[in-house]
């Protein structure tokens, strides 16, 4: 996601669960079992959950059950134990289907296949307040580090509000789900805005924002904080032009543990450029940058940063936006060599004359060095989101998906409105891919977030959709922003939950089968 544009953080939140195959059951919330699927995964159930701390709740379940040796009538009845591959849906079971297929959508531990392992949420101070996930980073253990910002908004009982700046929020999970620490990142009279994490091997946190000082001049703003949360140092990039909208986009690491930031800088009056920068991981001094600026139109150029991600020769690539014209703002792959030479083009969205408007949402590099890009297409009645893979070599097309192919797999009832938000490849090869989908029902709209695998022949394995337990008339959304893998194939989501007027965020861990 684009910082600084909260406009775009379309959808709002809700949950449903699909399994990959036949004769998937699954059990809801009120503890009855729903029906099956034919073709995709299918459950209402949240998974294991837990309670993260003062900071975040449990998001997860509860199903009211008799247990296994206690009589559920005066008349000495005791039900035997729960023995999964009876085709009953018992207590401790997310689904049983009577077969001992891990494949057909639920395994033969009765759970469903790339279901819920655990989530967590963060509560707002307040009902009113903001908040929002913008990174998020599954390490090899089974937990994650979540990134995100907070605005906090009171209102007295005469109606006034009281709107504080935002700040960034960071939280480390374990593999339970349960906070280990939080951090929070503010500045004075300034708006800390985060827009990407990324960790070393010594468990170090790297935060990228935007920082807007009294609403007008923002800077980038790199932080380094310990395995711990512990704030280590902060170094900010301020361009020469003076009142200027310097933005980050995002931060990653190279091989040699040091920090990459990218974002965009004000070179002159209608002249934005593309920026990246490297610091050192002990001082966080500057140790190069580049810029890149596409032709432009006349006296403008404002072209727009964008996400990065590195391959293991050590190229960074971004993926940002050109402005080429009035109408016409171009997805554009760009790769740097790593050493703050000049970029080149690797790869541009073509889709024919006429209004061009691309919003690049994410990036990554696969074990072979393919590129993986997510983008969306903005036209006047309606958005197109697409995953692209290229071959950074010649920047051919290897493999297309458009969100409309992923509605076409879905077995979700009333589902319409697919949007695909980000994609990280998967260890041992295939990638996950994350988005989002609207419900209807009861002349209401919602949204729920989805993860679907696809192996290393491009074939959908499996997918999940999130579904949201119904707290009030209207079921709660749950818009997923960002996505990592990490250990044995895990996929972490970061979310923006929505429920009773009330957002919160989100973070969930997926089974890799």
């Amino acid at each position: 996601m684009m910082p600084g544009m909260r406009s775009r953080l379309v959808g709002l939140l809700s949950f449903l669960a699909l399994g990959c195959g036949d004769d998937v059951s699954s059990t809801t919330d009120d503890g009855s079992t729903s029906g099956s699927s034919s073709a995709g995964p299918s459950t209402d159930s949240d998974g294991p959950t837990s309670d993260a701390g003062t900071q975040s709740t449990s998001s997860g379940s509860t199903t009211n059950t008799t247990q296994a040796g206690e009589s559920s009538s005066d008349g000495g009845f005791e039900p035997s134990d729960p023995e999964c591959g009876n085709g009953f849906v018992e207590p401790g079971e997310e689904c049983d289907d009577a077969n001992d297929d891990d494949a057909d959508g639920c395994t033969s531990q009765c759970q469903l296949q790339c279901g819920l392992e655990w989530t967590s949420v963060v509560l707002p101070p307040t009902d009113t307040s903001n908040m929002d996930a913008r990174g998020v980073i599954a390490d090899g253990r089974g937990g994650a580090t979540l990134a995100g910002f907070q605005q906090e908004i009171t209102t007295d009982q005469r109606g006034n509000e009281t709107i504080l700046d935002d700040e960034g929020v960071i939280i480390r999970f374990d593999s339970d789900g349960q906070t280990q620490w939080e951090a929070r990142l503010a500045e004075d009279d300034a708006d800390v805005e985060v827009v990407g994490i990324a960790s070393d091997d010594a468990g170090n946190s790297y935060v990228a924002a935007s920082v807007a000082t009294n609403g007008e001049d923002s800077d980038i703003r790199i932080y380094k904080l310990g395995s711990d949360g512990s704030e280590l140092w902060s170094t900010t990039v301020d361009s020469a032009v003076d009142n200027a909208e310097d933005v980050a986009f995002g931060v990653a690491v190279d091989a040699s543990g040091a920090p990459i930031v990218s974002g965009q800088v004000r070179a002159g009056d209608g002249d934005d450029d593309v920026w990246l920068g490297s610091f050192d991981a002990d001082t966080g001094e500057p140790t190069w940058s580049s810029t890149w600026s596409g032709e432009g139109s006349g006296t403008f150029s404002t072209d727009d940063g964008g996400p990065l991600a590195i391959g293991d020769d050590g190229t960074v690539y971004v993926f940002a936006r050109e402005y080429v014209d009035f109408q016409a703002n171009v997805a554009t792959l760009l790769a740097f060599d790593g050493m703050g030479g000049d970029a080149t083009v690797v790869y541009r969205t073509d889709f024919g004359v006429g209004q061009q408007n691309q919003i690049p949402q994410d990036v990554a590099v696969e074990d072979d060095g393919s590129v993986l890009t997510t983008f969306t297409r903005i036209l006047a009645s309606s958005n197109e989101f697409y995953l692209l893979r290229v071959d950074p070599s010649d920047g051919s097309e290897q493999w297309s998906l458009e969100a409309t192919q992923v509605a076409e797999s879905s077995t979700v009832e009333d589902a319409e409105g697919f949007a695909i938000m980000g994609a990280d490849p998967l260890e041992g090869g295939g990638v996950a891919v994350m988005g989002t989908l609207v419900r209807s029902g009861d002349d209401a709209e919602w949204n729920e977030t989805w993860v679907a695998r696809y192996d290393d022949a491009d074939a959908l394995v499996c997918m999940f959709v999130r579904e949201s337990p119904q707290l009030s008339f209207i079921p709660g959304s749950l818009f997923g922003r960002v996505v990592s893998t990490g250990a044995a194939g895990r996929a972490v989501v970061g979310a923006l939950q929505f429920e009773d007027g009330a957002q919160s965020l989100w973070v969930g861990a997926f089974r890799p089968d």
